[in-house]
């Protein structure tokens, strides 16, 4: 099993998903001493310490290990990262009932082949699977490490 793990967030400022993510990875960094780095879109104060590296997302350009999007926009990145050995989308909400964008847009990221999708819940996944005709790897009800290196091995 790997122990190195990246993931995209929108930010770590407070928010559910960036308090699981600096939990997790400070866990990670603790108890496994594994390597995790988390890359940002927007810069703001996390909700709490993290004991790892963060950057912005540009920098995971060439990060050689597993990579996990959790929104829509860093999904779309970690698809032109050259570096990465695995890209999963770990689809927190199904924001493109709030989006602007075309299908297609939509399309090319969520049907992407290169994209493994993991959902939140059990809904999530059936909407995920119908909607853009892909099977969903894994049901998450919340940011999980160890869950997501599984994955990945």
């Amino acid at each position: 099993m790997t122990s190195k793990l990246g993931v995209c967030v929108k930010n770590l400022g407070p928010s559910q998903l960036a308090y699981q993510v600096i939990s997790q990875g400070n866990e990670f960094v603790g108890s496994v001493g594994g390597d995790f780095v988390a890359f940002f879109d927007e810069p703001h104060r996390p909700c709490i310490q993290p004991s790892f590296a963060s950057m912005q997302v540009m920098e995971g350009w060439g990060y050689e290990a597993p990579i996990v999007a959790t929104t829509f926009n860093t999904a779309e990145k970690l698809l032109r990262f050259p570096a990465c050995t695995k890209r999963l989308f770990y689809v927190n909400d199904l924001e493109w009932l709030r989006s602007s964008r075309g299908y297609e847009h939509l399309r090319a990221v969520y049907g992407s082949p290169r994209l493994t999708l993991i959902a939140r819940s059990a809904d999530h996944k059936q909407v995920l699977e119908q909607l853009w005709n892909r099977p969903v790897a894994a049901v998450m009800d919340r940011f999980e490490i160890p869950a997501l290196l599984q994955l990945v091995s």
